[in-house]
C-alpha cells in the first residue's frame, strides 16, 4: 500500500522487442457507509428481537398478557422448552434480541460491502 491508500499492482508483459507496462490501480470504496449500515442493522435487529420476545412471553404461558401472572407463566413455558424453569426462560428471552441484533447488523454490513465493490482502473504507461 502506498501513502495514498491505493493498492498498485504492476504487470509487465514482454512482446516482440517491446515492453508493455500496465498498472492496475484499485480504488477501495469509502468507508463512510459501513459503520452506518452495521449500526442501522443492529438497531433494527434489536427492535425486532425485543418485539418478538415480548410477544412470545405474553402468549406462551397459561395466562396470556403482560401482567405478573402472564409474564411468570410465559417465562416458565419458554424455560421448559430449554429444560428449565422461569430462570431458563429469562435467559433464553434475553438472548434472542442480542442474537437478532448481531445477525441483522452483520447482514447489513455484508450487504453494504456487496453493493459497494472496489473500483479498478487500468492505466497504461509506455505502450511502446
Amino acid at each position: 500500500m502506498s501513502h495514498t491508500d491505493h493498492q498498485i499492482c504492476t504487470n509487465t508483459t514482454n512482446t516482440t522487442n517491446t515492453t508493455n507496462n500496465t498498472t492496475v490501480i484499485i480504488h477501495p470504496p469509502g468507508d463512510s457507509g459501513k459503520a452506518e449500515a452495521f449500526v442501522a442493522g443492529v438497531i433494527v435487529g434489536a427492535i425486532g428481537g425485543s418485539a418478538s420476545t415480548i410477544t412470545a412471553v405474553s402468549t406462551a404461558g397459561s395466562v396470556a398478557g403482560l401482567g405478573a401472572a402472564g409474564v411468570t407463566s410465559g417465562l416458565a413455558a419458554i424455560g421448559s422448552i430449554a429444560g428449565g424453569g422461569m430462570v431458563a426462560g429469562l435467559a433464553v428471552s434475553s438472548a434472542v434480541p442480542v442474537i437478532a441484533a448481531v445477525s441483522v447488523g452483520y447482514l447489513a454490513y455484508k450487504g453494504w460491502e456487496l453493493l459497494h465493490p472496489p473500483q479498478t482502473q487500468n492505466v497504461e504507461s509506455n505502450p511502446y
